[in-house]
């Protein structure tokens, strides 16, 4: 099966990989005039801005707030807008009950050596301890004189309406614009979860990479991919798509078709880290059903190679590449180039 072929049909359980991708990946730019685009970009805004207000911040000076709260959210006077969120009814002054789950354990514990209490327990235990036996003047005092604002009802179901963009914050690592996930929300015919719509940026991804011949921004892609099947708890797929990271990174293959020298391949230690964390889901057919694998015009190693590699890993939680330099093949110089 082609690699095009592989994103418009079934092949692993995962109902998402039949997802119809498109090959048109010049986002229309005039998105971002459209009333669409600004609407979505206030959700957004709105949405992340909250997501760090519901930790019972104060109102602070303005150095004290985010950077991003600049450079990606637009906020140009965060201390206004955190003003705005509150005359707006999505944040609010916490109530005597729910105050304590705003404050650190030391700060509980300090409470109750002030009143002469254990400070044994959890912080769930500490803060009934709290409510039961401290006296009422004194957690009123304690509450008239918080200055931290949280998430109201209001507040809270917003986020829970606009998660798509926390999420988008929460993996700013995968570089999804609004204008993808407009775009590609739009094309999609279902109620589609944010990891549906970034899996489906994802294929789109792929299949230009992979015209363009750029392996390291496919296993990049693939990494990305592979977040999102453990997300999920798809923790056997997650780990033949960190397998395919693996076997990309020590193909010597990168972007624009060029081959590194074999000097100057190493394993990543952060692949080698969350393989080493799914190690007791692995089996080989985990590698021979990965469809990534077989798209590279050339690997140093053989896919048999690479399964003694990998059970080498999964043995000794280490791999030394030098072991298997008698085995690395030698690249065909017509077809790509070699540094």
């Amino acid at each position: 099966m082609g690699f095009l072929k592989f994103f418009k049909k079934k092949k692993l359980k995962d109902s998402r990989l039949v997802v119809k991708t498109t090959t048109n990946f010049n986002y229309d730019n005039k998105t971002k005039k459209s009333a669409e685009y600004k609407r979505y970009e206030e959700l957004q805004t709105i949405a992340i801005f909250l997501n760090w207000a519901k930790k019972g911040h104060p109102i602070l000076p303005i150095k004290n707030y985010p950077a991003y709260m600049t450079y990606k959210l637009n906020i140009n006077n965060p201390i206004k807008f955190h003003n705005e969120m509150i005359v707006k009814g999505y944040l609010e002054k916490p109530n005597i009950y729910s105050l304590f789950f705003y404050f650190k354990v030391s700060e509980l514990k300090e409470i109750l050596t002030e009143n002469n209490l254990p400070k044994t327990g959890n912080k769930d235990i500490l803060i009934e301890r709290i409510l039961n036996n401290v006296p009422n003047e004194y957690i009123s005092k304690i509450h008239s004189n918080y200055k931290g604002y949280v998430l109201s009802s209001k507040g809270d179901k917003f986020i829970k309406d606009n998660i798509d963009f926390v999420l988008m914050h929460k993996n700013s690592n995968w570089m999804i614009s609004l204008d993808e996930y407009i775009n590609k929300k739009n094309q999609l015919k279902f109620d589609a979860s944010f990891y549906d719509i970034a899996w489906g940026i994802f294929n789109d991804r792929n299949i230009q990479y992979y015209c363009e011949k750029n392996w390291g921004l496919i296993g990049i892609n693939i990494l990305n991919m592979s977040e999102i099947l453990n997300n999920e708890n798809k923790v056997e797929q997650s780990l033949s798509f960190l397998l395919s990271v693996l076997y990309y990174d020590l193909s010597g293959l990168g972007n624009n078709n060029i081959l590194y020298e074999f000097k100057h391949i190493d394993c990543p230690p952060g692949i080698i880290e969350r393989i080493l964390k799914l190690k007791k889901f692995y089996s080989d057919d985990l590698i021979n059903n990965c469809p990534f694998i077989s798209q590279l015009p050339f690997s140093y190693f053989t896919l048999d190679t690479f399964k003694s590699i990998i059970n080498d890993l999964l043995t000794n939680n280490d791999i030394n590449l030098n072991d298997y330099k008698k085995y690395i093949q030698k690249p065909d110089k017509n077809i790509i180039e070699t540094i």
